[in-house]
């Protein structure tokens, strides 16, 4: 006989049971044991399947909250690439755009120095052939240079 069928039958007895009505109340209660054990170990699966359904879904929220983190920096790091993408190719805009203005003042020096280079030629092409020739073997016989030979 187990305790609880023990206690039981002391606990009908004690109560003035006997015989059937014995066998009934122990029958009645030991069922009634049973059926809250039976509840408890129920109740007691739940709490646990519980916990473990909050585990899993704080699990769940963390790596969803880690993904979004994750995306949110590869995000950031995205842009600031771009932004310095951005920057370089600004500066080196800058640096053409220096170097062009560069050239276009050197072209103008350029043309500025042929042009007075030009107008200085022209000007003594003018004073040459405004001038009149004078051949300078003119004086010597012959005319040729032997005679400074």
């Amino acid at each position: 006989m187990s305790q609880l069928t023990a206690r039981l039958v002391k606990l009908g007895r004690d109560l003035g049971l006997e015989g059937p009505e014995l066998r009934a109340f122990v029958k009645e209660e030991r069922d009634r044991e049973e059926k809250r054990e039976a509840q408890e170990r129920q109740e007691k699966k739940e709490a646990h399947e519980r916990q473990e359904k909050k585990e899993a879904q704080e699990r769940q929220e963390k790596k969803e909250a880690q993904e979004r983190q994750e995306k949110k920096e590869a995000q950031e790091r995205q842009e600031m690439k771009e932004a310095q993408e951005r920057q370089e190719k600004k500066e080196e805009q800058e640096r053409k755009d220096k170097l062009e203005l560069e050239k276009l003042k050197l072209q103008a020096e350029i043309e500025n120095a042929k042009s007075l280079h030009s107008k200085k030629d022209s000007s003594t092409s003018d004073w040459i052939a405004k001038t009149p020739r004078m051949n300078p073997f003119s004086e010597v016989k012959g005319g040729t240079m032997d005679a400074f030979l």
